[in-house]
């Protein structure tokens, strides 16, 4: 196979897709405000500031710009950790949890009709192969493989793994232990 001719191919076929429409609404939907939203829902747990720019790979500068965007608009509330009051805490509003849950759907409505037109042995497929090319992607980068079910693909808290003030420790516990045990095992 020319696999050089291939790339081509692909890329071209990507950057077609990336000028679709619904593929600039994915592009909202991931990125930014409406990205920090979803994670909020998806994580209904209070999350501090510090360990979402951890787990999802913004910067804390750009985090505090985009909660102070969110809380202005209504979507999360920041409260002060009853337990230790130098915790801020953010939780998603019942706005904010209605906006993901429209954007969502919407989504899903686009999505869910390409997939149709498809059929099902099609689609069965294409997610099996988008799924496999994903893996080798992150696999080439040393981020753990696809997870299926809730957990969550995002980077984990890194430092966070040993602090117990993380809410996601458990998460990130095991992609620490996971990691760690990959390097073991190159040695």
């Amino acid at each position: 196979m020319d696999y050089e001719r291939a790339t081509r191919e692909l890329i071209a076929k990507c950057f077609s897709v990336a000028r679709s429409k619904e593929a600039s609404d994915f592009r909202r939907f991931s990125k930014g405000e409406m990205h920090l939203l979803n994670h909020l829902c998806e994580h209904p747990e209070r999350a501090m500031p510090g360990c979402l720019s951890e787990q999802m790979g913004i910067s804390s500068a750009r985090i505090a710009m985009i909660l102070n965007s969110l809380e202005a608009k209504g979507l999360i509330e920041r409260s002060i950790d009853r337990a230790d009051r130098r915790k801020i805490l953010v939780t998603v509003t019942d706005d904010g949890a209605q906006l993901i849950r429209e954007k969502r759907i919407m989504m899903q409505k686009a999505f869910g009709h390409v997939l149709q037109e498809m059929g099902e042995s099609d689609t069965r497929e294409f997610i099996r192969l988008v799924t496999r090319f994903l893996d080798i992607m992150q696999q080439m980068h040393g981020a753990p493989p696809h997870m299926d079910g809730d957990e969550d693909r995002r980077r984990p808290c890194g430092s966070a793994a040993d602090r117990e003030d993380c809410p996601h420790a458990a998460m990130c516990k095991g992609f620490a232990d996971k990691g760690k045990d990959e390097t073991d095992s190159e040695e």
